[in-house]
């Protein structure tokens, strides 16, 4: 049985500007660590399994470092944001389940 990891980095196609005036950093990539329990309160797991915008907004900088704030994931590369939203679906499927096939 595979075990699953506790978190994933996703390399941004468009890396987020942070600050202004000659004095940015760009921010290339972000840790998903997997979320508990207490991460997720507040939302339904329905509209998190259906990678909901509005759902992902709240939960994401929770579980992102850098620690990614709603106004920054609103200004993301959709591309981006989409596929962190794949990796948190990702950490709440179950993995090494049984099958219901009959065996040989």
């Amino acid at each position: 049985m595979a075990t699953q990891p506790t978190s994933v980095t996703v390399e941004f196609d468009e890396p987020i500007e942070l600050g202004k005036d000659g004095n940015t950093r760009k921010i290339e990539s972000v840790e998903i660590v997997k979320p508990s329990v207490g991460a997720l309160r507040g939302t339904k797991l329905a509209d998190l399994c259906a990678a909901d915008t509005d759902t992902m907004l709240a939960v994401l900088p929770r579980i992102t470092n850098p620690s990614l704030a709603a106004p920054m994931l609103q200004k993301m590369n959709p591309a981006d944001f989409v596929e962190c939203c794949n990796q948190v679906v990702g950490f709440l499927q179950q993995r090494g389940r049984p099958t219901d096939s009959p065996a040989e």
